[in-house]
């Protein structure tokens, strides 16, 4: 019994390691063509076409001009589909308390700007570093 446990849980490793892989390498396909376009070629905002975008099978299959428009959480979300763990993942109920949580910590940030302004040597005089 203890080793079948161990076999789920190298599965659930195994899984884990691919979807962060797959996430990697559309995350920096995405990167690469944000780059590029950024050195004055194309700077394309994201579309909404892309919240259509439901599974990994279709992530997939976007040409790379799509991906380089997608919201990069909804690229993560769905990366995560069908890992162990997610089976109950509704991508856009989690779109939306990761939207609220952003708003939060930039609300808090903005709350508390004045403390880097004060002493900035506290935050290793980096506004970078303040806002981490």
């Amino acid at each position: 019994m203890t080793k079948k446990f161990k076999v789920k849980k190298q599965n659930r490793l195994i899984l884990f390691w691919v979807g962060l892989s797959v996430f990697a390498l559309v995350a920096g396909v995405a990167w690469l063509k944000t780059s590029l376009d950024a050195r004055g070629k194309n700077n394309s905002p994201i579309v909404e076409s892309t919240a259509s975008v439901s599974s990994l099978s279709t992530l997939l299959a976007l040409p790379v001009a799509e991906l380089t428009r997608m919201d990069i959480a909804r690229m993560n979300l769905l990366c995560a589909q069908g890992l162990p763990g997610a089976d109950d993942l509704d991508v856009n109920s989690s779109l939306a308390t990761l939207d609220q949580m952003a708003a939060r910590v930039r609300g808090e940030t903005e709350r508390n700007f004045y403390r880097f302004k004060q002493s900035p040597t506290d935050f290793e005089n980096s506004e970078g570093f303040f806002r981490l």
